[in-house]
């Protein structure tokens, strides 16, 4: 399971929000691919940073499927270097 962006360019093990002013919220829009040649189900999308909140996220994803991921970052602070989160992408895998 890999996360995209727009371009489909593979992102490692983070992303880089940017910056938000403090008390405002911002969405972004990226793509979870199933880069394996089973469905997947039951899938989790977790963020080290607890300002971060997952708006949607596809319940199955077929092989080779991709399908949007939207999340929304509500900062409490305003950081000058922007925000560069870990994630974890969990899903049990359907084999045929």
């Amino acid at each position: 399971m890999k996360l995209l962006d727009k371009q489909d360019n593979i992102l490692g093990e983070s992303v880089d929000l940017g910056v938000v002013e403090a008390g405002k919220s911002k969405e972004f829009e990226y793509f979870l691919y199933n880069d394996d040649a089973d469905e997947v189900t039951e899938i989790t999308v977790e963020f080290k940073s607890s300002e971060i909140e997952v708006l949607v996220v596809p319940k199955t994803l077929g092989a080779k499927g991709k399908e949007v991921l939207k999340i929304k970052w509500s900062p409490s602070l305003t950081v000058k270097k922007g925000l560069k989160s870990e994630f974890k992408i969990k899903a049990t895998e359907l084999y045929k």
